[in-house]
C-alpha cells in the first residue's frame, strides 16, 4: 500500500462531503467521488498509481481524465469517513466548494487487489485554486430582493410582486 500524491489537475464533478455520497453505480454502498483532468501527457504516470485513464476531447482540445472514489464502507465491514478537503493553507473547506475545473492536488491510497490489479482509492483534496460554477448568468437578473424563505406549511408558491398567489404564462407561445 502506498500514499501517493496526484499534482496541479483540474477538478470535477466533486461529491466529497458527508451525505453527498454517490450512489448511481453501487446503491447498497454509496461512495465518495471526484474527477480529476489533465491537459498534460500523464497516462502512464496515472496508470502506474492505479488509476484507471481515459482520453477525451472538448473545445480546448485532449486531456486525460480518471474518476477517483471512496467507499463509505470497506468490504470487511469497516466504516469510512469523507475525504479530508483543504484550501491551500491546510485549513478545512467545504466539498461542495469544489469542482467546475478548480485546480488542485490529490492524495490517494494505491494498492495491490485480491485479483492482482492496483487500484487506487480516494484519500484527500487540496485545493489551490477554486473556480466558481457559472450560474446561467444570461438568463437571470440581479433582483432588489433578498431571498426569502418560506415556511414549511406554504401550499402556495407567490412570485415576487405578484399579490394572486397564482403564476400566470406571460405568453401562450412560450416554451417555459
Amino acid at each position: 500500500m502506498a500514499k501517493l500524491r496526484v499534482d496541479g489537475v483540474e477538478l470535477w464533478y466533486a461529491r466529497l462531503d458527508e451525505g453527498e455520497q454517490e450512489n448511481r453505480f453501487e446503491p447498497t454502498n454509496p461512495n465518495w467521488s471526484i474527477q480529476i483532468r489533465s491537459r498534460v501527457a500523464k497516462k502512464a504516470a496515472w496508470e502506474a498509481m492505479g488509476l484507471s485513464t481515459h482520453l477525451e476531447e472538448d473545445d480546448k482540445g485532449t486531456y486525460i481524465r480518471a474518476n477517483i472514489r471512496r467507499k463509505a464502507v470497506l468490504l470487511d465491514g469497516t466504516t469510512m469517513t469523507p475525504p479530508r478537503v483543504v484550501d491551500s493553507r491546510l485549513k478545512p473547506l467545504l466539498g461542495k466548494t469544489v469542482g467546475w475545473g478548480s485546480i488542485g492536488n490529490v492524495g490517494i491510497t494505491s494498492k495491490e487487489s485480491k485479483d492482482g490489479v492496483l487500484r487506487a482509492m480516494l484519500d484527500s483534496v487540496q485545493v489551490t485554486a477554486i473556480r466558481a460554477p457559472q450560474l446561467a448568468a444570461e438568463i437571470f437578473e440581479v433582483l432588489d430582493q433578498d431571498t426569502i424563505v418560506l415556511e414549511d406549511d406554504a401550499d402556495e408558491f407567490t412570485a415576487i410582486g405578484d399579490t394572486s398567489g397564482k403564476l400566470e404564462v406571460a405568453d401562450e407561445d412560450s416554451k417555459y
